[in-house]
Formats: C-alpha cells, sequence, structure tokens
C-alpha cells in the first residue's frame, strides 16, 4: 500500500502540474457545489470554516465560486475555504487562490489541523479512494466541529467506464481495490463503516451521469 500512495503521489503531482485536467465526474462537483449552498443557506454549520481533502487543484472551488445566483456567491465570500492534497501543485495552477481560497500540501491521513475545527468537510471521490483510507475517515471526523457536516462523493463498484480510460498506479490501485472488495456496493455497507467512525444522520443517494455512478453521502457529528 505504501507503494501505491508513492505512485499516486507521482501521478497526480504529474498530472496537475499541466494543462486543467479532472478525473472525477463534472456533475459529481455540481451536485457538491448545490449541497453546499444549500446547507449554507439554512445555516446548518457551526461554524464557516470549510475543508476540501483530496483537492487537487480547486477545480470545485473555482466552480463553487461563480455557482448560483449573485446572491448565492455573496453569501459564499463569508467562507474560509481550505483545500489540501497530497499531490504538490505548482502555485500558479492553483485554481481559486485569488478568490480567497486557501491551499494545504498535507497528507489526509494525518492533518495538520486542530479538532473541532471546520464546520463542513467535503471530498470528491478522494477520501474513499486512497490508501488506508479509515486513518482518513478518523481524522476528517476529529477535525470536524460538533455539529459539523461532511459530504463525501465515493466511488461506486460500477464505476468502471472513467477507471478504464487511466492506466499506470491510478488503474493498479483501483483494480487492488476491487480485488480486496474495498469499494462500496450498497448504502448498508456505508451506513455501517462510516457508524463505526461515529458518524450520525447518515444520508446517502446513488448518483449517476451518463457514463459513471457513484455515492453521495451527508453525515453529521455531535
Amino acid at each position: 500500500m505504501g507503494d501505491h500512495q508513492d505512485a499516486l503521489i507521482k501521478h497526480y503531482s504529474g498530472m496537475y502540474s499541466g494543462k486543467e485536467k479532472h478525473d472525477s465526474p463534472e456533475e459529481s462537483r455540481t451536485n457538491i457545489c448545490r449541497k453546499i449552498i444549500e446547507i449554507v443557506k439554512l445555516q446548518e454549520i457551526p461554524n464557516p470554516n470549510i475543508l476540501d481533502l483530496g483537492s487537487g487543484p480547486q477545480a470545485l472551488e473555482k466552480q463553487l465560486l461563480a455557482f448560483g445566483n449573485k446572491e448565492d456567491r455573496n453569501m459564499l465570500k463569508n467562507l474560509s475555504i481550505t483545500t489540501l492534497d497530497i499531490a504538490s501543485i505548482l502555485k500558479n495552477k492553483i485554481l481559486a487562490l485569488k478568490f480567497g481560497a486557501n491551499h494545504v500540501q498535507a497528507d489526509s491521513k494525518l492533518l495538520p489541523f486542530s479538532s473541532n475545527s471546520f464546520g463542513l468537510i467535503i471530498s470528491n471521490h478522494s477520501i474513499d479512494f486512497i490508501p488506508n483510507r479509515d486513518n482518513a475517515i478518523k481524522e476528517a471526523f476529529r477535525t470536524l466541529s460538533h455539529g459539523g457536516i461532511v459530504i463525501f462523493n465515493f466511488h461506486h463498484k460500477d464505476m468502471l467506464k472513467s477507471i478504464s480510460k487511466t492506466s499506470g498506479s491510478v488503474k493498479e490501485h483501483w483494480n487492488y481495490l476491487i480485488d480486496n472488495n474495498l469499494l462500496f456496493g450498497s448504502e448498508t455497507e456505508i451506513r455501517n463503516y462510516l457508524k463505526k467512525f461515529g458518524y450520525k444522520d447518515i444520508e446517502i443517494e446513488e448518483k449517476s451521469d451518463n457514463n459513471d455512478k457513484w455515492w453521495m453521502i451527508c453525515a453529521k457529528k455531535y
């Protein structure tokens, strides 16, 4: 698994050094943007600090901060957004810095933040894909404030069309997850998994576009 992590860091560091490129479904980012606006409008988070785990070069944040109507965009200016990725990304490739988002290079399995720091933590097809994901799920819970919310998009077992286009370390790690039954095949599996770490009020939706399926999860910490 250590070899997988090193190979994935190398892969994504190289990928993010070139032209803007994403390997998650466009609709999955749109789903999260809509959900963030909904949650913030309802004042459901205990503080305005948002953390995106496995953010890449802030494609989601770039989309979020230009999303919705003028009222929505003004509301989002009150948020403090931090993104985190283990890959090495040049500053001029990070897309939302000019909008006020911050970026940290670190490992999701050992977050450099105090406990109870964030009112909202998101991860789009990242936290469930990293080697030794249990530690990342625990760290997300630790750094989430009491009353805070997580929004996770998990890979679906049937999410094969996008993966079939990949090669090298990403496909090798995907095959490892498949071979060891580490991808989630049902809502029950996801709910039981997250409950082990203390997450409550778990809501799960199966999402899809014309190519892929994924799981969208919202949960809370009390």
